[in-house]
């Protein structure tokens, strides 16, 4: 089998009223989340050890690019110390800071731990937490930590550095923030109540902020703690964090995301939210708060929930409040990304709220905190037992559905069905062999839809009418183990195909029918709703997958007598007209270059080339297969591109994009492969 690449110039017509539209959507620079940056370290990822009990928490992004990494290590049996790395903008250590580009500091002789990082005007390193108070084994204090630029203690703050505050039994910062006039303003908690603290530009405490620092008993809360911040065009300081309710709320650790507004001088801003004080959702599962202040003075939060409010602390009711999450960060084309760490995920999110916002989520991908550079690539911070990891990502992971993945792993899983007993095998990539038996007779399963549907049943199929039981037409459900449900959907004729066209993260049961090139979709986000979109005629291959880049998938056609892709937006429902490809080829949508659109890709069997246009990185044209093979594209690596594959008579010939070729064997000659092919 050869494996060729070329590239070179090739001609298309573009057909549509929104022809400008078309092009700036292929040449736009903009990615999603999800892929990581080939640029950065090793295929996206920097790990770097630390020492024992290493633990990254937070990281800041310098003006020239290079990357700040802040937190702890343990360098004795009763001592953790505090950690600064900084990376050059492509991974590699900057050895120009500390030693060999990290720096070790000891706040106390006992424990330090450092929660936040900010940088200064003038380049100096803010570093803010807790630490061991003295003689004491319990009970901690507040610090602010100041570097120089080359990484040592900057002599002109505090004592040699450091300034330490002791307000309560476990004092601690979580959030800091430097202001134009070299002012620092930390916020944390004190003997469970919120604290913000500001200090002159030398380390004393700034008495024209309320005496220095404010402590904060929030009504109807308890265990208040600040770990964000926000320091405002006008002057004001907005903070904010996690409360528990009240504690004679009849379930206990149920916990709030809240904010507080203060005027520059410390005091509470009355007319925001109530009397001060703003707060959105309760949850039992929490697992860290983050905030983020948009353009238009609205506030996003995740934490209890992903929520966003108003200028004025008032809950903002057109957005679709959303999971918990841990960090939050904001790109300039208005989409933002939550992270987790506990539970390792990372969500890619528009801020439209409940007109279909949900763009994409990667599982196994986390971090304990989360930054945007300039150009919209995404850092992710995160540390093994001795490490510091930072992941650089440029594009989307999955695009609101997942495909073939029965495992959870974010890859694509080889899988067949062999109608001769109507079963689904599957060969996991992180989880072994499965099979699951659709408890159907002989030939009675038409076609395998594997994408995620809200049953949450792995084996998902439809099941045309007119067949040997004579049933009606219906997508099915299975676990193989005799847990089955049925919704009755299509007619004889019809092509079932998978996408989500309502952007809830669920694919929705949809047929396209060819006698009258309409799409009539039963979407999942609400009981017994429906659409019809007549797209197409008789004779079209539908293709559906998300061009447009907004998480929703697109009606689409291949019209295999013109050579013609027409597809229909789902962002604003105009229209647009691709020609690539001949009648004989196989049409195979999907995001092959990583950005987050899909690509118009034919596969022609009577020369085994793969013929591709892709949004970003231009034409290509691939050998690989015979007229013989059976394509089926999918994202086998998890790297968050559509790979180049074929089956042969059991064989399954992998073109992986980061992992490269690959041959399993997997299945019979007569078995019918699963992917995401809905052209037949």
């Amino acid at each position: 089998m050869k494996n060729l690449s070329l590239r070179f110039t090739f001609s298309f017509i573009v057909k549509s009223l929104t022809f400008a539209a078309l092009i700036l959507s292929f040449n736009t620079s903009s990615r999603a989340v999800g892929t990581l940056d080939s640029t950065f370290g090793t295929n996206g990822r920097v790990a770097v050890e630390i020492g024992s009990q290493a633990f990254a928490t937070a990281t800041v992004v310098q003006p020239d690019g290079k990357i700040i990494v802040v937190g702890e290590v343990n360098r004795a049996a009763t001592q953790n110390d505090v950690v600064l790395v900084r990376f050059n903008p492509n991974g590699t250590l900057d050895t120009s800071f500390g030693e060999g580009g990290k720096v070790f500091a000891a706040i106390s002789p006992l424990l330090d731990k450092a929660n936040a990082v900010a940088l200064a005007p003038d380049g100096r390193i803010v570093v803010a937490g807790f630490t061991r108070t003295p003689g004491t084994t319990t009970e901690f204090d507040f610090f602010i930590a100041r570097f120089t630029a080359s990484g040592g203690f900057d002599a002109d703050f505090g004592i040699n550095g450091v300034t330490t505050i002791n307000q309560g039994s476990t004092d601690g910062f979580y959030a800091v923030a430097v202001q134009s006039d070299g002012k620092i303003v930390a916020a944390g908690s004190t003997s469970n109540r919120a604290a913000v603290a500001r200090f002159n530009s030398n380390g004393s405490l700034d008495g024209t902020f309320s005496g220095g620092l404010v402590s904060f008993d929030v009504p109807n809360y308890v265990d208040e703690n600040f770990s964000a911040m926000a320091l405002l065009a006008n002057g004001r300081i907005l903070v904010g964090g996690l409360a528990r309710y009240s504690p004679n709320f009849p379930v206990p650790y149920v916990s709030s995301n809240i904010l507080v507004l203060l005027e520059s001088n410390g005091s509470v801003v009355q007319s925001f939210g109530n009397q001060g004080v703003a707060s959105s959702g309760l949850t039992h599962f929490t697992f860290g708060f983050d905030l983020a202040v948009l353009s238009d003075g609205k506030i996003l939060t995740t934490g209890a929930n992903t929520a966003r409010f108003l200028s004025n602390g008032a809950v903002d009711s057109t957005f679709a409040v959303g999971g918990v999450g841990s960090r939050i960060a904001v790109r300039s084309d208005g989409k933002f990304v939550v992270v987790n760490h506990i539970i390792p995920f990372i969500e890619y999110t528009s801020l439209h709220g409940n007109d279909g916002g949900f763009v994409g989520q990667a599982r196994n991908l986390g971090g304990n905190d989360v930054a945007v550079q300039p150009d919209d690539k995404i850092l992710l911070v995160d540390s093994t037992a001795t490490e510091f990891v930072v992941t650089r990502l440029v594009a989307i992971t999955s695009q609101a559905t997942r495909i073939a993945d029965y495992d959870n792993d974010d890859k694509t899983d080889v899988a067949v069905l062999r109608q001769s007993n109507s079963t689904l095998y599957v060969s996991r990539s992180s989880a072994g062999f499965i099979g699951y038996n659709s408890g159907e007779a002989s030939l009675e399963v038409r076609r395998v839809i594997p994408e995620r549907f809200t049953n949450q049943l792995p084996f998902v199929y439809w099941r045309s009418a007119g067949n040997i039981l004579g049933s009606p037409a219906a997508f099915c459900a299975t676990n193989g183990a005799g847990t089955r449900q049925c919704v009755q959907w299509g007619m004889l004729g019809d092509i079932p195909v998978g996408g989500d066209y309502d952007g809830d993260r669920f694919t929705d049961y949809t047929v396209f029918r060819p006698s009258n090139g309409v799409w009539y979709i039963r979407q999942s986000s609400g009981t017994d709703q429906f659409t019809a979109v007549q797209w197409g005629t008789n004779g079209d291959k539908p293709v559906p997958a998300d061009y447009d880049y907004d998480g929703v998938t697109d009606t689409a056609v291949y019209r295999p007598s013109t050579g013609t892709w027409w597809i229909r937006r789902s962002s604003d429902g105009t229209h647009f007209g691709v020609q690539f490809g001949a009648a004989s080829d196989i049409p195979l949508s999907g995001d092959y270059d990583g950005d987050g659109r899909a690509d118009f890709v034919v596969f022609r069997p009577s020369n085994g080339v793969w013929y591709q246009f892709l949004t970003t990185d231009g034409f290509k044209a691939v050998h690989f297969g015979f007229s013989t093979d059976i394509p089926v594209p999918g994202d086998y690596d998890g790297d968050g591109r559509h790979d180049i594959a074929v089956f042969r008579q059991g064989i399954w010939y992998l073109l992986q994009s980061t992992e490269g070729s690959k041959a399993v064997q997997f299945g019979a000659a007569n078995d019918v492969p699963v992917s995401v092919r809905y052209d037949e």
